[in-house]
């Protein structure tokens, strides 16, 4: 829900985050039918998560919210799918008529749900969280829920001249609790504020939303994937499902998430998708090579890469490892 656009080709990491979140769904599917699920997300000009997600399975019923007139209007020309229905409303307005807009949008109520919060606006975060609670109230036993918060430190604040450290410390304090108003956690510290624990604070955040949303309703949130990455802005997102209490157990059985890499499973640390090498093409191909004879060393002819990544050859090779499969393609096309 914005009016800046993005290119994939320059947001690797959450090109990465949404190759992890399809494979996840794939794991989902064996316990409900995503392909019978219904798709909700903020599609943004051209539509394109829900262009994968209905490659992926197949969905039919998709809906995307989006504010901004100028973008709402983008997306009815750029529209991949007519099975997407384009909503011209807020967030909030939508959880707020949710049955209302399920219903003409014929979607059944019986009907499982994947609905994607996908933020980026940073000082709007307590809003964000109380849309985050209000959708999780919203919805039942194996609901895909999904939010992206912008997890950028500096929005913060930078320093000011002539600023004491710990007067800027505590000016990032203040804004930050501001920010997250009744839903801060416990234990923030100086280290929230700074780009290395500040997605942290959010994904606790998320935790204190899920936790209330679910409270006494005999449900609860289960996180599956949580990812930290930063390509030109830092983002958090969460991924997670909702249950019935006596559901957990023969969730995680059918879906075999416990075997998947990539499981969170607990709200102690996302995915750090940034470490991710960067890499060209060629790179890449010699890479896949190496990964073959698994010697946990790079050719002479790479070793410049140990300086350019800032990193020891045998991090550098698990870390391709890691997110092989995922890595984005792209190519240049003449239409």
């Amino acid at each position: 829900m914005t009016k800046q656009a993005f290119s994939y080709a320059v947001r690797p990491g959450k090109f990465i985050d949404r190759a992890l979140f399809v494979e996840l769904l794939q794991h989902v599917d064996r316990y409900v039918s995503v392909r019978r699920a219904a798709y909700i997300g903020f599609g943004g000009p051209c539509l394109e998560d829900h262009r994968v997600i209905h490659s992926a399975f197949g969905i039919k019923k998709l809906v995307s919210i989006e504010r901004d007139g100028d973008i709402f209007r983008q997306q009815i020309f750029n529209k991949p799918l007519r099975e997407i229905r384009c909503l011209n409303m807020d967030a909030k307005d939508f959880l707020d008529e949710f049955d209302a807009e399920m219903a003409r949008a014929k979607i059944a109520p019986s009907l499982n749900k994947i609905a994607w919060l996908d933020y980026e606006a940073p000082g709007e975060l307590m809003h964000q969280l109380q849309s985050l609670q209000a959708l999780i109230k919203l919805l039942d036993d194996g609901d895909v829920v999904r939010i992206t918060l912008n997890a950028n430190a500096s929005s913060l604040g930078g320093h000011q001249e002539g600023e004491a450290e710990e007067d800027f410390r505590a000016r990032r304090m203040e804004k930050l609790m501001a920010r997250l108003g009744d839903f801060a956690p416990e234990g923030i510290s100086a280290e929230s504020t700074q780009h290395a624990g500040y997605y942290k604070v959010l994904l606790s955040a998320v935790r204190v939303a899920a936790s209330r949303a679910t409270a006494n309703s005999g449900r609860t949130f289960l996180p599956l994937l949580t990812v930290h990455y930063s390509d030109g802005q830092a983002m958090l997102t969460v991924s997670g499902v909702v249950l019935q209490d006596g559901n957990v157990s023969s969730f995680l059985r059918a879906s075999d998430l416990k075997s998947w890499a990539h499981y969170a499973g607990n709200w102690a640390e996302a995915e750090k998708v940034s470490e991710a090498p960067s890499l060209t093409l060629r790179e890449r191909f010699h890479f896949d090579q190496v990964m073959m004879r698994s010697t946990g060393k790079l050719p002479s002819r790479l070793a410049y890469l140990e300086k350019i990544q800032s990193s020891t050859p045998k991090k550098l090779i698990a870390r391709y490892r890691r997110y092989q499969r995922f890595f984005p393609k792209f190519q240049n096309v003449d239409i």
